[in-house]
């Protein structure tokens, strides 16, 4: 059985976020940035890095 503590860690780095972000103008760009870090996203693709690569 497991407890909360995933729903708990994912909490604690969006109030990190919010605290870091204090000036943000509206709500979708504090989304923006919660997506951003939590999002898990590539930055740089496969496609990207050996297009750059070969570029160079």
């Amino acid at each position: 059985m497991q407890g909360n503590g995933p729903a708990e860690s994912i909490n604690s780095r969006i109030k990190t976020i919010k605290v870091r972000c204090r000036g943000f103008r509206n709500n979708k760009r504090l989304a923006n940035a919660i997506y951003f870090y939590l999002g898990g996203l590539d930055l740089y693709p496969d496609a990207v890095s050996k297009t750059r690569v070969s570029l160079n």
